[in-house]
């Protein structure tokens, strides 16, 4: 882990901690935070679709990825299959922009 990234975390403990990469890259983040019983408003933003397949195939825990405040993921579909696996706390954050929000291009064309 990188000394700065401790150092943050440990002087602004009442600040939100926003985990925005692949699960592989956050699982041992949660993981300390969890063991120190750290206190922290830790959001997981999971960025891909495999984290149920990690969990169905042993490579991450749910009780280690629950530690989360919360766990932002993009469709409905990774919401139920979490919190079947149990997960809690999961909330869908869509990441696209409704059609009616983007400009007429063709007048630009």
């Amino acid at each position: 882990m990188d000394f700065q990234l401790v150092w943050d975390i440990g002087v602004h403990q009442d600040n939100s901690l926003i985990l925005s990469t692949s699960a592989s890259n956050i699982y041992l983040m949660i993981k300390i935070l969890k063991k120190l019983n750290w206190k922290m408003n830790c959001i997981h933003w999971v960025i891909g679709g495999n984290l149920q397949e990690c969990i169905n195939n042993g490579k991450y825990q749910v009780g280690i990825l629950d530690y989360a405040t919360w766990t932002l993921v993009e469709s409905s579909l990774m919401v139920d299959k979490l919190r079947q696996q149990g997960l809690h706390n999961v909330m869908q954050v869509p990441n696209f922009k409704s059609i009616k929000n983007y400009p007429n291009i063709t007048t630009r064309i």
